[in-house]
């Protein structure tokens, strides 16, 4: 299933390359890619489909490497069920939190949400969770706390956009931005902590985790 969802999102990616990039499809980024004008507009798809979009070779590239081999992963051992539902699942969550972020900070107008990273984020921590107890690093980290240092780096960058305002996160923020560069606030930290959260919640909660077992199936 990863496989194909990622020739699928590759052959969107080249098609719309090949018609002449983003720049002559904005009316497409526009309807597919997710923000708050959309959704006030009644564009409520966007909370899906922008999962379908990649700004760039780059976007794209990592994305893909990333959901077939942790997705793969996630399926080989949980099946499609799971992987489907934590997939979709995050791709939701992580447009809520993003969106979030978006009304309360002080980005520009319109401003787009593309890329299934926060579906991606959702699988891994899922992944991490489930398997908790097996370490790495040459015995010294649990992935169980591999997930929650990934989950709360991402809710941190996300409190410390500049675009936020808020106080004492702000100006750790422009110091971020002045030591790594403007780009680090360009990445949806928001929607990543999103989808990372509903990849928990599942592994913690859901039908399929650890403490229900008998409910679990392919």
């Amino acid at each position: 299933m990863m496989i194909v969802l990622a020739l699928i999102l590759l052959l969107v990616h080249t098609a719309l390359f090949l018609s002449g990039g983003v720049d002559q499809h904005i009316e497409v980024y526009d309807e597919l890619g997710l923000s708050l004008l959309g959704l006030k507009s009644g564009k409520l798809w966007q909370c899906f489909s922008y999962a379908t979009l990649h700004g760039s070779w780059y976007h794209l590239g990592v994305n893909l490497i990333l959901l077939v081999t942790i997705g793969g992963k996630v399926q080989g051992l949980f099946g499609r069920r799971v992987t489907f539902t934590v997939l979709c699942s995050s791709i939701l969550l992580g447009a809520i939190f993003h969106c979030v972020i978006e009304y309360f900070g002080r980005h520009a107008v319109g401003s787009l949400l593309i890329g299934i990273s926060g579906g991606v984020m959702g699988l891994l921590i899922f992944l991490c969770f489930r398997m908790r107890d097996v370490r790495i690093f040459g015995g010294r980290l649990g992935l169980g706390y591999l997930a929650y240092g990934l989950l709360l780096s991402e809710a941190g960058l996300a409190l410390m956009d500049p675009a936020l305002g808020l106080p004492g996160f702000e100006q750790i923020g422009v110091g971020l931005s002045q030591l790594m560069g403007g780009s680090v606030f360009k990445i949806a930290h928001a929607c990543h902590f999103g989808g990372g959260l509903a990849g928990w919640l599942w592994a913690r909660y859901g039908a399929f985790s650890t403490w229900n077992e008998k409910a679990f199936g392919r």
